[in-house]
Order: C-alpha cells, then structure tokens, then sequence
C-alpha cells in the first residue's frame, strides 16, 4: 500500500531477495543458480544472505531513491485526479489505498501572528471587518486598491488584533485545485494528505477556541477566468468542500466562521483578469485608498529619514501614480518601495559612511528607478522626476 512506512530501510542489513522494488538488473545474483551441478558452490543460509546484504548496502541510497520516486509518482496521480475531477485514471486499488492515507494534523495556533510592525487601520475599516465577521451567511469582502495601499495587511493586522487564526492564499494563474482543497505529498517518508488553503481554513475555524478564521485570497484577479472556476465551486463553505480521494467533506459548523477577504489590484496592472460573473455574483467590493500623508511620513521619520527628503518622496509617489494612472508608466511606487529606499539609504550613510547625496543617489537608482531599468522610455521619464524633486541627477 501506498501508506507502506518501508521499516526496513533504516537497518543495515537487510534480505532483499525477493524485493519487489528491484528489477533483475538489480537484484543480487545467487551463485547457486545456473551453474553446473558438479562445479557450483554450495552456500551456506548465512552466506547468501550475507551477500544480499552486501549487495543492499552497496547500492542502498540508489534503491531508497527509486521507492521515493515510484512513491512520489503514485501520489502524483491521485493528485492528478483530484485536479482534472476523473477518478477514472485510477483502479480501484489505487482509489482504495488512497483513503486509507492519514491527514496531516493541522495546530490552529500556529495560524495565530504576532504584531511586526505598527499598523493604523484605514477610517471606518475595522469596523468594517468586523461586520463581515459577524454575518450569519457571510460574503467573501474584496479590497480594491493600488499595490502596497496595505490590502493585506488589513487582514493581518485584524487578525492579530482579534488573535484569530489566519490562513494566507497566495493566487495566481498556475493555481489548481490541490493548492486550495488538498494534496498528497511525503512528509518523513510517509504518505499523507496535506490539507489546502481552503479546506484548512475550515478546519480551523471548527477546531479553534475563537470558532473563527480568516481566509486571505491574495491578488484574485491574477487568475484567468477559467482559473476562477476552482474558487466558483469551492466558497460554499456551510454546504461544505468534498474531497472523494480520502472520503472526506469539510464542512463548516453553525457555530464557526470564516472571514474572506479577497484582495486584488486594479485592472490597469499587468497579468491581471476581469472576474467572471459567477464568481463576481459571490463577492462585495470595497476600494482602499493608499494612507494619508501624515501616516506616511510618520513611518518615514521613523526610519530616521531627514524631513526634506521625505517631503521630496511623498510628492515623487504621487506624480509616479499619477504618471501609472495616465498609462506612462507600467507600474506605480508603493509603501514598500519608499521603505526599501528607507533602508538602502541609511546602509549607505550608516555603514558605508556615505555623505547624504551619495547615500541618496544610490538609494534611488537601486530602489525606485531600478523598477523601470528593462524600458529606457520609461527610466527617462523617471529620472526626470528624480531630478525635479531631489535636486540630484542619477545616470539612467
């Protein structure tokens, strides 16, 4: 069976005579076969078994590594199955032997994190949150916004704050369904079925003390739409999420709950996909604007950024989405981009003893005209921007 520890594997001896795992080729030859009655040797138990253990020895990582991939390929075909929804690529046995294979445990605990940075919600949002958590037949909340406007971690930062579990989805076109609903995969040598992100959002939700869980769909709509379909069929948490392969329905219990909260950015970014009308029929939306300005230069000044130089950032984002918003630009500058700056800047000055203007131009090249070095048009119409707001001339 699938679910076959191989015990044996670990000693160093072993009789692997009869082992199905090898082929001829492979196995250890008996000196007592095919020789002539009048000249073979005659062996004695011990030592034939000796030389099959020899021979196991010498060539033993070889033969663990061809269980592991027979193995593996096994488990890739149940995977197949639970991706296209045809169990007819199976037999039976396979089908059999694939719901006798024990479920990774899942510590709802380890869903719980910890405050790393300082957050302020945006007005009305946590309230807002907290409304989504609260419907009896709660619809999934998408956050529109631009890159870096804090979509995600609105959601942390909830989470945190209310020390509920939280599990993090991380979308895109390659996505199936072993992603969301489950897998099987090797862990220690055994065979188990590894929950997905969705499927483990609902066991958590019934098993943990708070009786909820947030669910974070990351960057929705960078799944095509018939990509989409997987989450179409999959949302219906209550009515619960079938898995055939191990026999098994995640359902969740009338007294938990699941907060999703989507997050995409807006159509205008490239590999990004409208949402089909199924999956849109199942969603609320709601635009998240980037943090005032004083937030931002609150966090700036508490990267030891000097008050200049962080006016200068400030109004160069904005002219930077304003450029994205008009199409001259295929991408904008977010939070992150200003904190990387943040950081690069002060290695300069701090560690390399770097004046202010060095330590500025490098920073600037490296993080923030460095997004726009693979389109010379665009590195121009940057570096002009530079120019304008720092008073300093970096070399596109």
């Amino acid at each position: 069976m699938i679910t076959n520890n191989d015990t044996n594997e670990n000693k160093t001896t072993n009789d692997n005579s009869n082992d199905p795992d090898l082929n001829e080729n492979q196995k250890p030859i008996d000196l007592n076969e095919n020789q002539n009655p009048d000249t073979k040797t005659i062996l004695t138990k011990e030592q034939k078994k000796k030389i099959n253990d020899d021979y196991y020895n010498n060539n033993r990582d070889r033969i663990l590594n061809e269980r592991k991939l027979k193995r593996e390929a096994k488990l890739n075909k149940l995977n197949e199955s639970i991706n296209s929804k045809d169990r007819s690529i199976l037999s039976t046995k396979e089908i059999i032997e694939a719901q006798t294979i024990p479920i990774d445990p899942i510590d709802p605990n380890q869903y719980i994190f910890k405050q790393t940075e300082k957050y302020i919600f945006p007005k009305d949002s946590e309230n807002l949150l907290e409304k989504y958590t609260n419907k009896k037949r709660s619809r999934a909340l998408v956050l529109i916004g631009h890159a870096g406007t804090g979509k995600s971690q609105m959601a942390r930062s909830y989470s945190i704050k209310k020390k509920i579990p939280l599990v993090f989805a991380s979308l895109n076109n390659d996505i199936r369904s072993t992603d969301l609903l489950g897998s099987f995969t090797l862990k220690n040598n055994n065979s188990v079925f590894v929950l997905g992100e969705i499927s483990k959002a609902i066991q958590i939700a019934n098993t943990h003390s708070s009786k909820t869980c947030v669910l974070v769909l990351d960057e929705l709509n960078t799944m095509s739409n018939e990509v989409q379909k997987i989450l179409n069929e999959n949302l219906n948490f209550r009515a619960g999420i079938n898995i055939p392969l191990i026999n098994k329905t995640y359902r969740l219990n009338e007294d938990s709950k699941i907060l999703v909260i989507a997050t995409m950015n807006y159509s205008s970014y490239q590999g990004t996909y409208q949402l089909n009308l199924e999956l849109k029929s199942k969603l609320d939306f709601k635009t998240v604007k980037g943090l005032p300005d004083k937030v931002v230069k609150e966090i700036l000044q508490a990267e030891n950024i000097d008050e200049q130089t962080i006016d200068s950032l400030i109004l160069f984002e904005k002219e930077i989405l304003k450029a994205f918003e008009e199409n001259k630009l295929s991408q904008p500058i977010d939070l992150r981009g200003l904190l990387k700056f943040a950081e690069d800047y002060n290695v300069n000055k701090n560690e390399y003893k770097k004046d202010h203007n060095e330590s500025l131009i490098e920073a600037l090249e490296l993080t923030l005209a460095g997004r726009y070095s693979d389109n010379k048009e665009e590195l121009n119409f940057v570096s002009e921007l530079i120019e304008s707001n720092f008073n300093v001339t970096i070399d596109p």
